[in-house]
């Protein structure tokens, strides 16, 4: 039986608010990814806009099960990608907001079968507690 194809991500992808759920939290005003992927390598552009104003990180990964450092506002996130069949599984630990409030994030990336949507299912836990969201973005 052949292995299962992994999927591509690469693309610019713009968050669609209506199909997405954010666990409580308030919806950003604007989240693009600029995703450039050449497996096992994996840079991110991230833009997003929320009350606090706008940010914009980059970030560079391996999906090979390496531990990949790169910092989001200017705090260190320490991550792991790997493939489970063809969904890119992320789990990533670090700092983030103004507190010193250490974040657990599970990331599962699954594109859609015609390549134009990317789903992220996300679970956050902290001390502060746990939260599920769900982003949908779609390819530009």
């Amino acid at each position: 039986m052949p292995a299962l194809a992994k999927p591509n991500f690469t693309g610019e992808w713009k968050l669609n608010k209506a199909q997405s759920s954010f666990g409580g939290l308030p919806a950003p005003a604007a989240y693009d990814l600029k995703i450039s992927h050449q497996d096992p390598k994996l840079t991110l552009n991230t833009k997003m806009t929320t009350k606090e104003g706008p940010s914009d990180s980059d970030s560079t990964y391996t999906t090979d099960g390496q531990e990949c450092s790169n910092q989001s506002r200017n705090k260190p996130i320490k991550s792991t990608l790997k493939w489970e069949c063809d969904f890119l599984i992320i789990e990533s630990k670090g700092q983030i907001g103004d507190d010193d409030t250490v974040v657990s994030i599970q990331d599962k990336w699954t594109l859609a079968a015609d390549g134009k949507t990317l789903t992220i299912a996300r679970r956050l836990s902290s001390s502060k507690g746990k939260l599920a969201q769900k982003l949908v973005l779609v390819k530009q």
